[in-house]
């Protein structure tokens, strides 16, 4: 695939992808919705055709926005498309929220993935990691290592800026989605993680953008305390309607509402994580 309105570094990034990819012949794409499943499934069928399938994981911890996403991206890309559904919180490790819960969640999908793929002679699985992820604190990676799970994407390296020009380039319509991690990110480690929680999370966040707050859009759900995290250049806006979204988030079951005044920042509650390893 070479185009050329994206410069020879990155072409080059895009031709051994597919050459990765092609003598896979059959392959399962953990397919999100977010943009870099997204590319990496659109690449997949552009090279496999009917060998490829992207699978999706319906949980608690799906955004209800994302569930819609994947459908609707899934049918453009025109591959195959599975959905499972899966509750992690079942899990004791996941449901306790350790700083490791990400590992539980993911050792658990690519071990429904694998079934699927022993039970349809699929002979890989891939999932959309790339370089970016190599800067947060990420012990999925973990999971996908120890049931050999391909990342085409880092193993080119490619970064998330590169993913989103070639998904421009390629007219996929999600090639801007800001990052969408599962609700669970939302609750602080070693608060219990319930649907219940995830689900008033999922409520909040679609009420935001619904009032017209647009980009990366956290409420992080504190004991029962709701911390709202956006981009700077909404904080007036927040500050105009905080009495309807306080009042609205009432109804949701939290007990207040406060403004992150240090503003959106990706994966915060990573942070001190990441500053200990």
């Amino acid at each position: 695939m070479l185009r050329n309105s994206l410069d020879i570094a990155l072409n080059n990034k895009l031709q051994k992808l597919e050459e990765i990819i092609l003598p896979m012949e059959r392959a399962i794409i953990a397919f999100s919705g977010g943009i870099d499943s997204v590319f990496l499934a659109k690449i997949s069928y552009d090279v496999l055709r009917n060998g490829a399938l992207a699978a999706t994981s319906f949980s608690f911890s799906t955004p209800e926005k994302d569930k819609k996403d994947s459908i609707e991206s899934a049918k453009q890309i025109g591959i195959k498309h599975v959905i499972i559904e899966t509750d992690e919180t079942n899990i004791f490790e996941y449901a306790q929220n350790p700083e490791n819960r990400c590992y539980f969640c993911k050792d658990h999908l690519y071990e429904r993935l694998t079934k699927i793929a022993e039970k349809r002679n699929y002979k890989f699985i891939l999932n959309g990691a790339n370089v970016d992820d190599l800067g947060d604190y990420r012990p999925g990676i973990q999971a996908a290592k120890e049931w050999k799970v391909r990342s085409p994407l880092l193993e080119v390296e490619l970064t998330k800026d590169e993913i989103r020009k070639a998904s421009k380039e390629l007219g996929l319509p999600l090639w801007d989605k800001p990052a969408s991690p599962c609700l669970a990110s939302r609750i602080p480690y070693l608060q219990q993680v319930t649907p219940e929680k995830m689900k008033m999370t999922d409520r909040a966040e679609g009420y935001l953008r619904n009032l017209g707050i647009e980009g990366n859009v956290r409420v992080r759900h504190d004991n029962g305390n709701a911390r709202i995290e956006v981009e700077r250049k909404y904080f007036n806006f927040i500050s105009q309607h905080y009495v309807n979204i306080e009042n609205h988030f009432r109804t949701i079951g939290f007990k207040s509402t406060n403004l992150d005044q240090t503003g959106y920042r990706r994966g915060s509650l990573n942070q001190d994580v990441v500053l200990m390893k």
